[in-house]
């Protein structure tokens, strides 16, 4: 008795679970970047009345806060930290102190002063990718936003105090599994808008072709 259907039923199974399970797990990246929206909705942005951004001294509240904390404990960034001492090795960290500080240098420089529509960008931006990643419509593109995002988060916010280094790392590594893998074309729109768009820039479409790229 031949085993090779049972391969084949085996297989077509654990591709149609990993699918299952990539389309779902795009939906909670979805999910939580739009219950980051909520804590900074405009036009306000959650700031208070005078839009004052925190200091080391003092925090505000909402996107004032943040970016506040971000320009003020700029300067200081490791990542990847072990510790190694149980080992008896010396603790391991990769310095991007570098980068932290012209990063600081751009929020204050830049950023800050221009917070009036730097703040609607911030939240277009996180917007387009909820809706992107959350309902796997142009998904790729979305995830792509996502992963630029998650990496500007991992640069401002882990030099802050409390912050916990792998929250970021996660949040960059889950954005970057979604574009790498297409997940959008799972439990998404990106099922249907992707076929009619490889098919369409087959026959020369070059709409399509843009489409087949981002979906």
């Amino acid at each position: 008795m031949s085993t090779q259907p049972m391969a084949q039923t085996s297989s077509a199974l654990d591709q149609r679970l990993g699918n299952v399970g990539l389309g779902i797990g795009r939906i909670i990246v979805g999910l939580l970047w739009f219950s980051q929206l909520l804590w900074k909705l405009p036009p306000t942005f959650g700031c208070p009345a005078n839009f004052q951004f925190s200091t080391r001294e003092k925090f505000t509240s909402g996107l004032c806060d943040w970016i506040g904390r971000e320009a003020a404990y700029a300067g200081n960034l490791h990542v990847f930290n072990l510790d190694l001492h149980l080992l008896g090795l010396p603790s391991f960290s990769i310095d991007l102190s570098f980068l932290s500080s012209a990063y600081g240098g751009f929020l204050r420089g830049f950023v800050l002063p221009n917070f009036s529509w730097m703040a609607w960008l911030i939240f277009g931006m996180e917007f387009f990718i909820t809706i992107t990643v959350l309902f796997g419509v142009f998904g790729r593109l979305g995830a792509l936003a996502g992963t630029a995002q998650a990496l500007n988060l991992t640069i401002g916010l882990l030099p802050v105090p409390g912050e916990w280094e792998w929250t970021y790392l996660l949040l960059l590594t889950l954005n970057f599994v979604v574009l790498m893998t297409a997940a959008n074309r799972h439990i998404g729109i990106d099922a249907l808008l992707h076929p009619w768009a490889v098919a369409q820039a087959a026959k020369g479409n070059r709409v399509a072709r843009v489409v087949q790229w981002i979906t």
